[in-house]
């Protein structure tokens, strides 16, 4: 059930929305209502975990009751998943007059001009990009469980409870909604050893003899062989068609945790395995922006090889870390990311909000290559001179882990086809990055580029 509240001291906003939210909707709906500053702030407080979208007047008992209300929920409950709709005929004024940099805004909705369409697609889009952000968050956290497992085998030295905690981590990938009912079921040779509640019946029964309907779009299918003569099978059936992105993710995470129950591939947080899944893991979730998964890859190993070359200490770190650059499209509409043309206004400022939300998404970790991830996700649109977003940094403000990924990003933009425009011929690319040299670049790292631009095009022969 996804929440969704509704702030505002016009009855008839609410009775509108609920009313064209009550239509037929993808997602089940339950909203929350409340009319003023003073009623919101105890609401929120109340139901703060279960929210995925707030609409929030900004004008109420007072002309920033709804910027409060905002504050309250990014900074003073640092609640950075849920979506946030902002109506406001004044959007300039509101810009202008407060700093709402740091307020991740998915939307401004002007109230005079509010109609079925605006207010249906709107909060589907909002609802839809509260769901990827959780759905990467559960991602991440089984990544984090993956290398606690190498860690500490000895808890699954009985295999049916490896096989237990397998199978619910997998749902977990998927469970980010609880209108997505998910079961399943792992045999080990044949013989039904872990299930969750509607499958339970089956336990320590022949698979042939459990009955249940196989359909591919719901369904992920897996197999492997653990060892000799021992082999498991994992069934999870959801009760909706499944994206091809997170049966892909779930299909990895099986992948890569029997190897390490069975071979112990992951011995550490740097081990190659690791580095492959999660570049494996962000290739699926770039190329589900119509981009090239193999995109992620590059920067990484770009800004490698340029790292390398200032005694960074953080070398193979930054590898993986810069690979995560543009974590924070997943919670970017499909329709902006993929738009052939040119973004309008509104468009951009969405595009826009990326490295704050990929920042909020990894900025409590505690693993060393997510928290400068963190950084380089931030901070990998700001520009030397100044004129980047979101803050404006400028010269050695900037992180020097993110100003070797923006070189890297954009080169490899450059010379690779895009959703807007073919690849650039090489002497093209290579002349704007001289350009841009002192203006976006730090001109050190492009010095840097230029002198080992052999070895840096040596990974596109690969």
């Amino acid at each position: 059930m996804n929440k969704i509240m509704i702030i505002d001291d016009d009855e008839f906003v609410h009775k509108y929305i609920d009313e064209v939210l009550s239509k037929e909707c993808e997602y089940e709906i339950e909203t929350i209502h409340a009319f003023s500053e003073k009623q919101a702030s105890k609401l929120i407080e109340k139901f703060k975990d279960d929210i995925s979208v707030f609409f929030i007047d900004v004008f109420m008992e007072n002309d920033n009751s709804g910027l409060v209300l905002v504050d309250l929920i990014r900074n003073h409950l640092s609640l950075r998943k849920p979506r946030i709709i902002l109506a406001t005929s004044y959007k300039e004024f509101v810009e202008k007059k407060h700093d709402i940099s740091d307020f991740d805004i998915s939307f401004f909705m002007d109230k005079q001009y509010m109609d079925e369409f605006m207010v249906k697609h709107t909060f589907l889009i909002a609802i839809k990009s509260y769901i990827e952000i959780v759905t990467l968050e559960n991602t991440i956290k089984s990544l984090q469980k993956i290398i606690e497992l190498s860690r500490n085998k000895e808890k699954f030295d009985n295999i049916l409870k490896f096989l237990k905690f397998m199978l619910y981590e997998a749902i977990n990938l998927l469970r980010f909604s609880s209108n997505i009912g998910i079961e399943g079921f792992v045999t080990l040779n044949g013989i039904v050893y872990a299930a969750t509640p509607k499958f339970e019946e089956y336990l320590n029964v022949p698979l042939s003899k459990v009955n249940f309907t196989f359909f591919p779009e719901s369904t992920i299918y897996f197999e492997k062989e653990l060892a000799k003569d021992l082999s498991i099978k994992v069934y999870i059936i959801s009760n909706i068609k499944l994206k091809e992105i997170n049966k892909h993710l779930v299909s990895l995470f099986l992948e890569e945790i029997t190897n390490s129950y069975s071979s112990n591939y992951y011995s550490n947080l740097y081990s190659q395995t690791q580095k492959e899944l999660l570049a494996k893991l962000l290739s699926a979730i770039e190329a589900s922006s119509g981009e090239t998964g193999e995109h992620v890859t590059r920067v990484g190993k770009i800004a490698k090889i340029l790292a390398s070359k200032i005694n960074y200490s953080q070398i193979d770190e930054i590898e993986i870390a810069a690979s995560i650059h543009d974590l924070g499209k997943i919670a970017i509409p499909d329709s902006i990311l993929n738009k052939p043309g040119k973004l309008d206004d509104e468009e951009y400022a969405i595009i826009k909000e990326h490295p704050i939300i990929g920042y909020n998404i990894l900025e409590n970790s505690t693993s060393k290559i997510l928290k400068l991830a963190a950084v380089i996700c931030l901070q990998h649109h700001e520009n030397w001179d100044g004129s980047g977003y979101p803050y404006g940094l400028e010269k050695e403000q900037i992180d020097i882990s993110a100003r070797i990924t923006s070189i890297a990003d954009v080169f490899d933009a450059l010379v690779s086809d895009r959703i807007y425009r073919k690849a650039l011929p090489l002497n093209k690319a290579l002349e704007i990055i001289k350009k841009e040299r002192g203006k976006k670049f730090d001109p050190n790292l492009v010095d840097i580029f230029f002198e080992n631009l052999d070895e840096i095009l040596e990974i596109y022969k690969e």
